[in-house]
């Protein structure tokens, strides 16, 4: 799997996780009565909405730009599972609940960290390759100011071309 597919999964549940809870908060009968404003809830589940949204538009450009925003979500994650680990206390729904909100968020989880190994083997492939070109051209670009400046003839230098490309 590469990382982008990883990144699309943790953007797509974000999404869908951020937008059913927006509609539980805003939607819900209760709010009116609860002393608290809903608008914690609000705010944190529109989070999750656009940093989804940021990760899905980004995770197609191949520059790992939303790297940070997967990192975001994965705390966000983290502290929803925090929070699951707390209920734990309670007696009688505690344990039903803590294991609610664990199914709910191992997903992202176990794909954010999936992402973060495969952008940093993906990254490192790819500045390995960027070096390995830029040292080709470095050796070809010498080989031509010594054929530009007489040192070495023609034949000498496609000889000497010819074994740096196959070398490399």
């Amino acid at each position: 799997m590469r990382s982008s597919t990883a990144a699309k999964v943790v953007a797509i549940y974000s999404i869908v996780f951020g937008a059913l809870g927006l509609v539980g908060t805003l939607f819900d009968g209760d709010v009116a009565n609860e002393t608290g404003s809903p608008a914690f809830s609000i705010i944190w589940m529109s989070l999750f909405v656009v940093f989804g949204i940021v990760v899905l538009t980004k995770s197609n450009s191949g520059t790992y730009g939303e790297k940070g925003f997967v990192i975001t979500l994965l705390v966000f994650y983290a502290v929803i599972s925090a929070f699951g680990i707390i209920l734990l206390g309670f007696p009688f729904f505690g344990p039903m609940l803590f294991l609610i909100v664990q199914i709910l968020v191992v997903t992202p989880i176990v794909f954010s960290i999936i992402y973060l190994n495969r952008a940093s083997k993906e990254s490192s492939e790819s500045s390995d390759t960027v070096g390995d070109v830029a040292e080709l051209e470095y050796k070809l670009r010498q080989l031509e100011n010594l054929l530009n400046k007489g040192i070495i003839s023609q034949e000498e230098y496609d000889a000497k071309r010819k074994a740096i490309i196959e070398n490399h």
